[in-house]
């Protein structure tokens, strides 16, 4: 027998049978990859070497080793040179560092011609950045 419009138990008034469970996938981890990103990159100055050697000489070339080396080399002189001119402000009681403390830093560090060539640079560098902005 058919049964009437108004009961409920018909198929309108039934709740959707629920979705079968799914089968779980294993989740891509992408740890690698984000150690890499937080990590920071540190600035090398191997790059600088090669193009102020062809200024003076074109057919000369440096290894790769040359190249750290003389990375190392630039990195230890200006951690050198921040330690000094912190040593520089504590004396003076000073809390700016300047381009003074900078250029006093260097002569105490470097001696001879170096530390000629490389305060006389430095002020011309001064001098252009402060023209030009």
């Amino acid at each position: 027998m058919a049964e009437p419009h108004g009961d409920s138990t018909s198929e309108e008034t039934q709740e959707p049978a629920s979705n079968p469970p799914r089968e779980e996938t294993p989740r891509r981890r992408y740890r690698h990859h984000r150690r890499r990103r937080h990590q920071g990159h540190e600035h090398s100055f191997a790059g600088c070497f090669p193009r102020l050697l062809l200024r003076r000489h074109e057919d000369l070339t440096l290894s790769r080793a040359a190249r750290s080396l003389l990375d190392s080399y630039v990195r230890e002189l200006l951690e050198r040179i921040a330690q000094e001119a912190s040593c520089l402000l504590r004396e003076r009681n000073r809390s700016v560092l300047t381009h003074v403390e900078i250029q006093d830093a260097i002569q105490r560090l470097l001696s001879g011609e170096l530390r000629l060539v490389s305060v006389f640079q430095g002020s011309n560098a001064l001098l252009n950045y402060h023209r030009h902005n």
